[in-house]
C-alpha cells in the first residue's frame, strides 16, 4: 500500500467518528510523534491516560504492577483516580 492510499484511509476512517472522538485520535497522534516518548513516561502519566479509555480498574492495576516490576523501581507519583 503506498502512503497515499494509506492516507486516504486513515482519512476516511477518521472522517467517520464525531468530533470529540476526532479530538481524542489527534491527542494520540500528537503524542505518538512526541519525541518525548523516546525517553519515556513515568508509569503513572501512562495509567492515568489508559484510565482515559476506559479500562477496568482491576486492569489499570495489573498494569501498575507490571511498569513496578518492569522499571524495578518506581518514583513518586500524584494520586490517580482510577474511577475517573
Amino acid at each position: 500500500m503506498d502512503t497515499k492510499t494509506l492516507e486516504q484511509e486513515i482519512l476516511s476512517e477518521v472522517r467517520k467518528l464525531d468530533i470529540a472522538m476526532q479530538t481524542h485520535l489527534l491527542e494520540i497522534v500528537k503524542g505518538l510523534t512526541n519525541t518525548s516518548r523516546i525517553i519515556g513516561e513515568p508509569g503513572w502519566k501512562v495509567i492515568e491516560a489508559a484510565r482515559q479509555v476506559n479500562i477496568s480498574p482491576e486492569d489499570l492495576q495489573l498494569m501498575e504492577a507490571a511498569i513496578e516490576e518492569w522499571c524495578e523501581r518506581v518514583d513518586d507519583f500524584p494520586e490517580v483516580d482510577f474511577d475517573g
